[in-house]
């Protein structure tokens, strides 16, 4: 993600942009979710909604860690509930953590 006239974007490869937050409180929000990630390593959306609080800018910052997803620089894994919570970490291919 970068910040482009004003607005986060999300970039993919071709230098295409997307934009996904025009909130800096959700952009706050995703920051601390990819620190987090990246001090803790693999982890649960329920303990990423347990430190960083159940919040309706937690909610839009993990969906827009599913665009990371897309673009190969967060994973994702499980299907999502009780049963099989998704679980997040950093692709091993990024090798910095700016938003």
């Amino acid at each position: 993600m970068r910040r482009v006239a004003g607005e986060y974007v999300l970039v993919d490869g071709s230098g295409n942009g997307t934009v996904i937050c025009r909130s800096n409180g959700v952009r706050r929000r995703a920051e601390a979710i990819l620190d987090f990630l990246w001090e803790k390593g693999c982890t649960s959306e329920v303990k990423i909604r347990a430190v960083l609080g159940d919040s309706p800018d937690t909610s839009k910052a993990l969906r827009m860690s599913v665009q990371l997803v897309k673009l190969d620089q967060v994973k994702r894994s499980g299907t999502g509930g009780r049963q099989n919570p998704f679980l997040y970490w950093v692709s091993e291919s990024v090798d910095g953590h700016t938003i």
